[in-house]
């Protein structure tokens, strides 16, 4: 009788153990980082995680989310302290929403042969002066010029969230 008792006790231990073996497997399948993360206090560092994996990291240490050309429609223009327009849609190649640890969220600008040189003369004869890059009528940035711009590239930063960035993207290129 006594054999029979240990027995069936042998026989429950290994249920219970191929049970907790067979729970462990399942929730290793789970992805429980967002939960650890949170009860960890670093949600914040998880979303960002998460944002980036969206991107396409390039060789330069950024993240590409998206590149597009700009729409006929919108209307961005580069303007002196004069308002007079110094280059416009027409001079942009393309645009990209990016992210770097150095600028956070920022949009890219990124100019046709023509639209350089005009840039980089722009930018040599506004030194210690600003030039605004306007949208629609609205001023989205209006940097202090500290030198000539010659590599064809502007850039708009200071988006506070992934959102924010692709929300503006979008319309520039709608």
């Amino acid at each position: 009788m006594r054999g029979i008792a240990q027995g069936g006790e042998i026989v429950k231990r290994t249920l219970l153990l191929i049970t907790i073996i067979i729970m462990i497997l399942s929730f290793s399948a789970c992805d429980l980082n967002p939960i650890v993360n949170k009860l960890n206090g670093n949600e914040a560092s998880a979303k960002s995680q998460q944002e980036k994996e969206k991107y396409t990291e390039l060789a330069d240490g950024t993240y590409l989310y998206k590149q597009s050309s700009v729409s006929a429609e919108n209307k961005i223009q580069f303007r002196d302290e004069q308002n007079n327009i110094l280059l416009d849609s027409s001079d942009i190649m393309f645009v990209s929403a990016k992210w770097s640890e150095y600028n956070g969220y920022y949009i890219q600008l990124e100019f046709t042969e023509e639209g350089t040189t005009n840039f980089a003369n722009a930018t040599k004869e506004n030194i210690g002066k600003k030039i605004c890059i306007v949208f629609d009528e609205q001023i989205l940035s209006s940097p202090v010029v500290n030198a000539e711009i010659t590599d064809g590239i502007a850039v708009i930063a200071n988006y506070e969230s992934y959102d924010e960035l692709i929300s503006f993207f979008n319309k520039l290129v709608k």
